[in-house]
């Protein structure tokens, strides 16, 4: 039996939200990362460092290629990427 979309994209929000936790040194929570998952990471402080360590993260872990020559818009929150890997690369 497989995860219902909803629950595949949970799992993925709450895996993603210890990445930044991380990718921050600790200066997010990672369950303040999850109810604010909408909210820009620009808004949360997130900064151009951070969200560098992020996206090395993220194709580490996950084993895709984020290409940071477009528009970035899948680095706008973690709802947005946790979207853009789930439909775009097929993490689940």
């Amino acid at each position: 039996m497989t995860a219902s979309p909803d629950h595949r994209r949970d799992g993925l929000l709450a895996a993603l939200a210890d990445i930044v936790a991380d990718a921050t040194d600790g200066e997010l929570a990672a369950a303040d990362l999850l109810a604010a998952a909408a909210t820009p990471f620009v808004a949360l402080g997130i900064g151009s460092l951070a969200q560098l360590r992020l996206v090395d993260a993220v194709e580490t872990r996950f084993e895709v290629f984020l290409d940071l020559d477009g528009d970035g818009d899948f680095l706008r929150s973690l709802a947005t990427l946790a979207d853009h890997l789930l439909a775009d690369h097929g993490v689940a």
